[in-house]
Formats: structure tokens, C-alpha cells, sequence
């Protein structure tokens, strides 16, 4: 009956000591369940940072050339104007010109 008893004893060690090793393995395994989420969520944020950078330097980028475009365009029209300017000045001293001659043939 004592050997029974202790064989008893034995097994209920036994069953425990493989429940506390299963309980283990499920707390290891929802353990790294939960580091396995962390890291997607970190790489995941990580992502949409990137992708938050890339968008702001797409804009920036796309600012300046719009900028420049601008800048560009005003100096065409400032040169075209000076063009005018310029070749109606001429245009002018021509027709002064003229005038002088011919006020110097009739005097």
C-alpha cells in the first residue's frame, strides 16, 4: 500500500510538473505572440513615418518648382516688357531723327 501510495505520489508529481511545463510554454508562446506584435506595430509605424517624410519632400519639392515656374515667368514678362521698351525708345529717336532732318532741309 506505502509503494502505491508513493507511485501515486510519483504520478501526481508527475502530472503537475507537465502541467506547469505546458502552462509555461503557453505563457513563452503568448510572450512572444505579444513581442511578434509589438515589432509589426513598431515596424509598421516606422513605415507611415517614411512614407510621411517621402510625401513632405514630394511637396516641398513640388513647391520650389512651383516657385521657380513662378520666378520664370515673371522674368520672361519683365524681359519682354524691357523689349518693348527698348525697341519702342528706338522707334522714337528715329522718328526725332527724321524731324531733325527735316527741319534742318527746310531751314
Amino acid at each position: 500500500l506505502k509503494i502505491l501510495e508513493e507511485k501515486k505520489k510519483r504520478v501526481d508529481e508527475l502530472v503537475a510538473a507537465e502541467k506547469e511545463r505546458k502552462d509555461l510554454e503557453k505563457r513563452e508562446q503568448e510572450q512572444q505572440k505579444q513581442r511578434q506584435k509589438e515589432k509589426e506595430e513598431k515596424a509598421a509605424e516606422e513605415r507611415a513615418r517614411k512614407a510621411a517624410e517621402v510625401k513632405a519632400r514630394w511637396k516641398r519639392m513640388d513647391e520650389a518648382r512651383t516657385q521657380a515656374e513662378e520666378r520664370r515667368r515673371i522674368q520672361e514678362e519683365k524681359d519682354r516688357l524691357f523689349q518693348e521698351a527698348d525697341a519702342q525708345r528706338r522707334e522714337n529717336e528715329k522718328k526725332e531723327k527724321l524731324e531733325r532732318e527735316k527741319a534742318e532741309e527746310e531751314a
